[in-house]
C-alpha cells in the first residue's frame, strides 16, 4: 500500500534482502505518509502488524479498499482508485486523493 500511494519503492537503493530482514527482525517501516487519509494509513499499519494473526486478510483489505472507494463523492476519483492512474492522466500521475485532475495539453 505504502508504494501504491508513494509511487516508488521504499528505501530505494537498498537491497531487498537487506530490507525484508530489516523489516522481518527490527521492524523496520517506512514512514506515514502524513498526506494520506487516514483511513488507508490505518489500513496499512494493520497490514505491517508484527503478528501475522492480526494482520487483516486479502478479503478484509479488498472490503476496506472498495468502502474506500465508494466513499469518495468524486466519481474521477473513484475511477482513478479503482482503475488505477488514467491514460489521459499527465505525465502518468495519479490524481488519487489530491483533489485535482490533470489533463495533457
Amino acid at each position: 500500500m505504502w508504494e501504491i500511494y508513494n509511487k516508488k519503492e521504499p528505501y530505494d537503493g537498498e537491497g531487498g534482502l537487506q530490507v525484508a530482514y530489516a523489516a522481518a527482525e527490527k521492524g523496520l517501516r517506512p514512514p506515514i505518509p502524513q498526506v494520506a487519509p487516514e483511513v488507508w494509513n490505518s489500513l496499512m499499519i494493520r497490514c505491517w502488524n508484527d503478528k501475522p494473526d492480526d494482520r487483516p486478510n486479502f478479503s478484509e483489505i479488498l472490503r476496506a479498499l472498495l468502502d474506500m472507494m465508494k466513499k469518495e463523492r468524486d466519481p474521477m476519483q473513484r475511477a482513478d482508485f479503482y482503475f488505477g492512474t488514467p491514460m489521459w492522466a499527465k505525465d502518468g500521475e495519479s490524481c488519487l486523493w489530491d483533489g485535482s485532475l490533470r489533463l495533457s495539453p
